[in-house]
């Protein structure tokens, strides 16, 4: 099963792991997706797909690179 919110969808698996790992909630990371004055940019460490990421703030004021 995979959760949905503001219009992102993610695994809860890869959710739980990455908040283990970061210490960051996905949903807390989704604001910088849907951010519009966000500014994406390509990961050039990104073999065989596309990985666009943005620079950004979550509501905490915290720093993020989604």
């Amino acid at each position: 099963m995979y959760i949905v919110c503001m219009g992102a969808v993610w695994d809860p698996s890869k959710a739980a792991a990455n908040l283990r790992k970061h210490g960051i909630h996905f949903a807390d990371a989704e604001l910088v997706l849907f951010d519009p004055a966000a500014i994406p940019l390509d990961d050039p460490s990104a073999t065989g797909e596309q990985r666009p990421g943005s620079p950004g703030t979550d509501a905490a004021a915290r720093a993020l690179a989604v």
